[in-house]
Parts: C-alpha cells; structure tokens; sequence
C-alpha cells in the first residue's frame, strides 16, 4: 500500500480495521481475492487523476488487475464519511477479485460488472432508487427498454441511472438465486464462458426475463 503523507494514520489504521468485513463480504458473494494486489491512496484530484490516466470530476476509484487506486479528500476523512469509502473499497475489490479469477471483463457487459461490485459494496444508498427512475418514465415502458442496460453513457446523469440500473437488476437476481450467485458466474465466465450462458445456466432465465421481472414484479 502507498499513501502520500496528508493520509491520516486513523485513515490508515480505518482501512485495514475494515479488512474483515472486506473479506466477508466478499466471501458471502461466493468471491475471493487472489495473490497479491497493490493499493494505492491519492489525496488530491489532479494525482489520482496523473495515476490512473483519466479525468472525471465524479471518478473517485479506479482499478486494473492487481491495482487499486482510491481518492480520499478531506471530505473522506475517515471519522465522518468511513461509510463511504469503506463501500468504495468494496466495490474495487469486487474488480479485483474479478480480475483474479481470469474473467476477461471486456467481454461481460458492464451493467453486471459494475451492478455487481454495487450490490456485494451494498451501495443502495448511493443509487437512484426505483421511484425515481420512474419519474423518467413509467414501469411498463422500462419493461420493453431493456437495451437501457447498455445504453451509452454521455452524461454525468446517464452514469447515475446506469449504475442504478444495473445495481437493482443485479440485486433482483440475487434476491431469487442466492448470494453466491455473483461467485457462481464469475467463475463460469472465467472458464472461459459467455456472459448471457453463465447467466442462464445459473438462474434459469436470459437477461430480458430478469429486466422486465423486475420492473412488472
């Protein structure tokens, strides 16, 4: 781990106190880390921005295989917003675990890649939740507009309703397979095998069924 001096040591000593949970979390999702992995702490935008190569005021973490890079700004301090990163946290270790396993994520689709990193973070709280989706429009047009799931994003606020979106689908089919769903597929699509039959072989339905289920109940 790397971390430039204006890191609190409380930060520090909240990051690894938060390891157990980390790996139980993990764990519950059928997941696990694998090998050695770096983490890198940056306490200014323009730094994290230097190390990951990429720009984006809302980007607050980001992860390629075997690297974690986590922003923490004063507003992050450990002591008032430890919720927060701690789910940030998560979240990459669900990429990293991911990345582990062999799973080439250029070929799974992003709304589950992502939805999944969300749901095992337990990130609900940060996701626009389903009344305000449908203040966008109503369930029954959700239902035939599952090409949302992919569609491309171009705003900051497009970002935020694919994120719940996958969030929620995901969370749906956890609800109705398990927990350990998330492991399961993982390690299908490692084997290798394609997205939608890992899907399929392990809950029965093809990724439209679980949309509109979610949306119609």
């Amino acid at each position: 781990m790397s971390a430039p001096r204006r890191v609190s040591l409380s930060t520090l000593q909240a990051l690894r106190l938060s390891l157990p949970h980390l790996h139980e979390r993990l764990t519950l999702h059928g997941l696990r880390l694998q090998g050695r992995f770096a983490l890198h702490l940056h306490d200014d935008g323009y730094a994290f921005a230097k190390a990951i190569g990429r720009t984006s005021s809302a980007l607050r973490a980001y992860t390629v295989p075997g690297v974690m890079h986590l922003l923490l700004t004063d507003e992050d301090a450990a002591d008032a917003r430890a919720p927060i990163w701690q789910e940030r946290l998560l979240h990459e270790a669900v990429h990293l675990a991911t990345f582990a396993s062999g799973v080439d994520v250029s070929a799974t689709p992003s709304w589950w890649t992502e939805g999944a990193a969300s749901v095992v973070a337990d990130q609900h709280r940060r996701r626009l939740r389903r009344a305000q989706l449908e203040q966008r429009q109503p369930p029954a047009v959700w239902a035939d507009d599952v090409e949302a799931l992919v569609r491309p994003v171009r705003t900051e606020d497009d970002a935020l309703v694919r994120y719940a979106l996958g969030h929620h689908v995901v969370q749906h089919i956890v609800d109705a397979a398990g927990h350990d769903v998330i492991g399961r597929i993982t390690a299908k699509v490692a084997a290798p095998l394609p997205f939608a039959e890992a899907l399929h072989t392990h809950t029965g339905h093809d990724v439209a069924h679980w949309w509109r289920s979610w949306w119609l109940g």
